[in-house]
């Protein structure tokens, strides 16, 4: 990822995807398809691109536009790694919290 310009993952089908995550921490966007379960967190144009599934060349037109677009790649990925990346640290802790409120209602 640390040598890519943008990484492309057209599923609509995969979960949240951890390979967008690894890639954000490397300062690489992701193009995705909108409303899927891997976009999750993903705001177009500004943390990655988002295209819609009505079909490939939609997909290909936004990586087009994309790469057009002087710069944009690096802002992206930027972006991507301040607002689509958590570290472990920070997904643990949001574990923990979340763990501690189900004991917490559980023991009410």
């Amino acid at each position: 990822f640390t040598r890519a310009d943008l990484f492309l993952f057209p599923s609509t089908y995969d979960t949240s995807g951890l390979v967008v995550k690894e890639a954000a921490a490397c300062r690489c966007a992701s193009a995705l398809i909108s409303g899927c379960c891997a976009a999750e967190g993903v705001e177009d144009g500004i943390s990655g691109i988002l295209a819609d599934e009505e079909s490939a060349e939609s997909f290909a037109r936004a990586i087009v536009d994309a790469v057009r677009t002087p710069n944009l790649l690096k802002t992206l990925g930027k972006a991507a790694e301040e607002k689509v990346y958590f570290s472990w640290e920070d997904s643990i802790s949001v574990a923990c919290k979340r763990y501690e409120k189900i004991i917490e209602n559980y023991k009410k």
